[in-house]
């Protein structure tokens, strides 16, 4: 359902919209776009945490609240429906923009994930959360631990000027216990705290997470990394020749670098039709 832009859609509307939902107790998948509804706020999430509880048999959850009234706190209103969804194999969600959400959000949202056994695929926007920090990261990953069917991460952490190297560090070592983990995207574009380092502590690391075979990453403005750090990354890439898709995105652009020398690899130019084929 797409509520994009309705400025009319007030608490009342969601509550009639969720109270008609639980009747559909099989549901297999919903997808609720409620960018610039600026009248949905904290309180109006009890609404469709409450729906969530009655339907039990969801495998598929897409979430947009961004431009809503949405903080931190309705955040963790809704991490109590999704915790339950215990069929869950994907879940989309795009948050709030600007300085409403914090690390307490992504507290919530590991405490939610965590539990949720059958989960494939998980997506999460938090483009211009600028919040957001490397402790929150931290325990963000965390909740992805126990996972063990996750094979698809996509993680939109654009504008996100707080994450440091520390933080693009620890969410990689996160993923070393996913041992069915196969397409991993991330987005770090405008976070100008990233520098060489950040990207030694990937290659580091992304070697351990042997079942992966897409890459893409995006570090477009992240000034602090250079040329040098970016032809060392390469070196270091050439190495892990279990990944088959590569897409490096930097300001400096690396595909014009001699990085198409990788061995059995294929390096390509990702578009939103190719992704939606890949998930």
């Amino acid at each position: 359902m797409n509520c994009q832009s309705c400025e009319m859609v007030t608490n009342a509307g969601l509550k009639a919209l969720m109270k008609g939902l639980i009747k559909w107790s099989s549901l297999k998948s919903i997808n609720f776009d409620f960018s610039r509804c600026r009248q949905i706020t904290d309180e109006d999430l009890h609404h469709l945490e409450g729906a969530l509880k009655g339907l039990g048999s969801l495998q598929s959850i897409n979430f947009n609240f961004e431009f809503c009234e949405i903080s931190d706190k309705g955040l963790r209103i809704l991490k109590e429906g999704i915790k339950r969804l215990s069929s869950l194999r994907a879940i989309t969600l795009r948050l709030p923009n600007g300085f409403v959400i914090t690390d307490k959000s992504l507290g919530s949202l590991s405490k939610g994930l965590k539990r949720l056994s059958l989960l494939q695929s998980i997506n999460l926007n938090f483009e211009m959360c600028r919040k957001i920090t490397d402790e929150g990261i931290k325990i963000m990953s965390k909740g992805f631990e126990k996972l063990n069917s996750l094979n698809s991460v996509v993680l939109n952490f654009t504008l996100c000027s707080e994450i440091t190297d520390t933080g693009l560090k620890g969410l990689i070592e996160g993923f070393q216990t996913l041992a069915s983990l196969k397409n991993l995207i991330l987005h770090f574009e405008n976070c100008s705290q990233i520098t060489d380092a950040g990207l030694q502590g990937v290659s580091e690391n992304i070697r351990r997470l042997v079942s992966l075979k897409t890459l893409i990453l995006n570090f477009k403005n992240c000034w602090e990394i250079s040329e040098e750090g970016q032809e060392n990354f390469k070196v270091n890439l050439k190495k892990v020749s279990f990944i088959k898709t590569i897409d490096l995105q930097f300001s400096v652009d690396v595909l014009n670098m001699g990085f198409i020398d990788l061995k059995d690899t294929i390096i390509v130019e990702v578009s939103a039709e190719v992704l939606e084929k890949l998930f």
